[in-house]
């Protein structure tokens, strides 16, 4: 439970760390070619959320590596430390390398009034978000069990429903489904470019994404960065399917923003949800951070008017699309270095702990000054 809990506080601060980290370079990306390139800056997004979550995820499996590796953030900032390179006491240093352990050991003896009310909230927040998850999978579960199957090919199921007026795709344990709304099916060419924006968000696995995204959070239900970052995510993968579709030259942008905005009057028309916690909708979704829906529209569309000034520099992208994948390396290095507790006292440790000894004298003895290093 204690490291569990740990991992959890540990992962919460990397994401507000990966969150500055995606802001700093959106900031850099609006003054080059690529401020156009959704593709990259999802590709951004989801490596920093992945930063966060992987450390969760793969507790017991970093747990064994932090103890394996011999390089150890706390013991390089007491050898610093020792060489007169940071400038605070020895008992000052004791308490920085402690503070992570002290937070985790508060939150879960709750010694104190504060710990006790964070907990409280974040049980409760975190109840209710996975409370909305399965009621959300049980409305998908019933949605389809009261829809028509209409083809099937391959993992990939294809329904009709007369629930929904927004087409969506979702997946279950072996495979993906495609919602069609009922309204929909007797105009063909509507159905053939909605089926082919679901079909690709699955090619992406913008599918399995929002499933993971959903499952892990609750375990970030009170961080204000994972939400801006699935915000991001969410509407950074309606930009690069929008923008794959239109580059397989399959669908004419008008008549794909075209229905777009058909979609979009039907749902704000109809007092039927489609936002669906586990689904990706073809036309948005009421978010806590969302922007009005007639914004997102406008988005979408000045987004596909500037997919060819990204496509033109589509070669060298696949060079800078190195770069999120090498922060996240960073990351978990970081996030490794800094959680591994060391096997045992080390020299420099046994020094630390020897003038915050000699400090603690000096207190004593009333000279208030401590010792020279």
């Amino acid at each position: 439970m204690e490291t569990v809990l740990e991992y959890i506080v540990l992962g919460n601060g990397v994401l507000l760390a990966s969150f500055l980290t995606v802001w700093l370079f959106e900031l850099l990306l609006k003054k080059t070619p690529f401020r156009h390139s959704y593709k990259l800056r999802l590709n951004l997004s989801v490596t920093a959320l992945s930063a966060a979550a992987l450390p969760i995820i793969l507790t017991p499996f970093i747990s064994s590596l932090s103890s394996a590796i011999s390089v150890n953030a706390t013991e390089l900032l007491v050898a610093q430390y020792l060489k007169g390179n940071i400038a605070l006491s020895a008992t000052q240093v004791a308490e920085v390398l402690s503070a992570k352990n002290s937070l985790v050991d508060n939150l879960i003896n709750a010694s104190t009034l504060l710990s006790i009310l964070v907990l409280a909230v974040f049980a409760v927040a975190a109840f209710l978000r996975a409370a909305y998850i399965i009621l959300n999978v049980i409305k998908i579960k019933h949605l389809l069990i009261n829809a028509q199957k209409v083809h099937q090919s391959g993992r990939v199921t294809m329904w009709q429903s007369t629930v929904t007026e927004v087409p969506f795709s979702t997946r279950g344990l072996l495979g993906y489904h495609i919602v069609m709304p009922a309204s929909m099916m007797h105009n063909k060419r509507a159905v053939r470019i909605a089926l082919g924006h679901e079909s690709q968000h699955i090619r992406q696995h913008d599918v399995d994404w929002e499933a993971l995204l959903s499952l892990i959070s609750p375990l970030f239900v009170l961080n204000p960065a994972f939400w801006c970052l699935s915000d991001r995510i969410r509407r950074f993968r309606e930009y690069s399917c929008d923008a794959a579709l239109i580059r397989q030259k399959r669908f004419d942008a008008k008549e794909y923003c075209l229905l777009l905005l058909s979609i979009a009057t039907r749902e704000s028309s109809s007092n039927r949800s489609s936002a669906l916690a586990t689904s990706v909708p073809f036309w948005g979704r009421e978010g806590i951070l969302n922007r009005s829906n007639h914004s997102a529209l406008r988005q979408r569309v000045v987004a596909l008017a500037s997919n060819n000034e990204a496509s033109q520099h589509s070669g060298i992208m696949r060079y800078v699309s190195i770069m999120p994948a090498m922060i996240l390396v960073a990351l978990m290095t970081l996030m490794i270095a800094f959680s591994s507790k060391p096997a045992d006292w080390s020299h420099d440790r046994l020094m630390l702990s020897a003038v915050i000894n000699l400090e603690r004298l000096n207190r004593i003895n009333g000279f208030g000054t401590p010792p020279l290093r």
